[in-house]
């Protein structure tokens, strides 16, 4: 089967967007499941918040102290997955920056029984 819109697409269609926080949310716990929650439901289990938090060159300690000083870089991240933060983030009045531009390509998803490809540039004919 072939695809050009999958969970597993994400990483490979959109540019990766950096989001740095400029608050300090006011309940922690309800903040990083949200956070877990939004990541989930664009990518639909294939990947996780420490799977982009290793994109970000950051480790799980230093996302932490970001968030509990509310300052720093918070994440690297595909821009829907961004802008669902920035969303959520407006919603509970945290102050942000991002910074990058989104943009669009065109790779599919190439499944043949339990392996798959990512294919770049790929035309069937």
């Amino acid at each position: 089967m072939l695809f050009s819109d999958h969970p597993l697409l994400i990483d490979y269609n959109e540019s990766f967007l950096e989001i740095f926080l400029n608050s300090k949310p006011q309940n922690i716990d309800f903040f990083l499941e949200n956070i877990e929650r939004i990541i989930h439901n664009r990518v639909l289990g294939f990947r996780k918040l420490k799977d982009y938090l290793n994109k970000s060159n950051l480790d799980f300690e230093t996302f932490l102290k970001n968030i509990n000083e509310g300052n720093g870089k918070f994440l690297n991240a595909p821009f829907s997955i961004i802008n669902e933060i920035e969303k959520f983030f407006i919603e509970n009045n945290i102050k942000f920056k991002t910074f990058g531009e989104p943009k669009k390509f065109e790779n599919q998803l190439l499944i043949l029984d339990n392996q798959y490809v990512i294919a770049t540039e790929f035309k069937l004919k």
